[in-house]
C-alpha cells in the first residue's frame, strides 16, 4: 500500500512537470516568434545587398566585346545601384559602382581609340592603293605610248643586200731601191713631230701636277 501511494504521487508529479514544460515551451515559441521572423528578414536583407554588390562587381569582370554591350552592362549596373536603399551597405555599393564605371569608361575610350586607329589605317591603305592604281595606270599609258611611237618609227623592212666579197689587197712589194734625200727628210720630220707632241703632253701633265702658289703658301 505504501509503494502504491508513492507511485501515485510520483505519477502526479511527472504529469504536472510535463504540463508545465509544455506550457513553458509554448510561451517560449510565442515570445521568440517575432524575433525569429526579424532575424530571417534581416538575413535576407543582408544577403540581398551582398548579392547586389557582387553582381555589380561581376559585371566588370565580364564586359561585353563591343561598345554597345559595355553601355548595356553599365546601364544594368546603374539600375541595380540606383534601385536599392543600400542602408549601411551604401559605402560598399558606391565603391563597387564607381570602380565599374571607371573600368567601363576606360574600356570605351580604348575601343574608341582602336576604332579611330583602324579607320586611319584603312584610310591610309585606301590612299596607298589608289596611288598604286594611279601609278600603274600612268605606267601602262607610258608603255602604250612608247609602243605606239616605236611602231610608228619602225623602219620598213627591205631585202638584204648581197654580200660583196672584196679581193684581198695585194701586198706592196718592198723596193730594194734606196730612199731619196727628200723621202728621208719627210720621214724624219714626221718622227720629230710625233716626238714633240709627246714631249708637250708630258710637260702639260707635269705642269698640272705641280703645286700652285696658293697651295705652296698654305704648305
Amino acid at each position: 500500500t505504501l509503494v502504491a501511494n508513492l507511485k501515485a504521487q510520483t505519477a502526479a508529479i511527472d504529469g504536472e512537470r510535463r504540463r508545465i514544460r509544455t506550457a513553458l515551451d509554448t510561451l517560449r515559441d510565442e515570445i521568440r516568434e517575432p524575433l525569429e521572423a526579424w532575424e530571417k528578414r534581416e538575413e535576407a536583407r543582408r544577403a540581398g545587398h551582398q548579392t547586389a554588390i557582387r553582381t555589380i562587381s561581376s559585371i566588370g569582370q565580364l564586359l561585353g566585346p563591343t561598345a554597345e554591350a559595355i553601355e548595356l552592362d553599365l546601364d544594368k549596373a546603374e539600375k541595380i545601384y540606383k534601385g536599392r536603399d543600400w542602408e549601411e551597405y551604401y559605402p560598399d555599393a558606391n565603391a563597387a559602382f564607381n570602380e565599374l564605371t571607371k573600368l567601363c569608361r576606360a574600356e570605351l575610350d580604348k575601343m574608341a581609340l582602336q576604332a579611330e586607329l583602324q579607320a586611319e589605317r584603312a584610310k591610309m591603305l585606301a590612299e596607298i592603293e589608289a596611288e598604286r592604281t594611279k601609278l600603274k595606270a600612268e605606267r601602262d599609258e607610258i608603255n602604250r605610248a612608247k609602243a605606239e611611237m616605236a611602231a610608228a618609227n619602225a623602219p620598213i623592212p627591205t631585202e638584204p643586200s648581197p654580200v660583196v666579197i672584196e679581193p684581198e689587197p695585194t701586198p706592196t712589194p718592198i723596193s730594194s731601191k734606196p730612199k731619196t734625200y727628200t723621202e728621208l727628210s719627210e720621214s724624219t720630220f714626221v718622227q720629230m713631230a710625233h716626238a714633240i707632241n709627246e714631249l708637250v703632253a708630258i710637260i702639260n701633265k707635269n705642269i698640272h701636277s705641280l703645286p700652285t702658289s696658293d697651295s705652296a703658301t698654305q704648305g
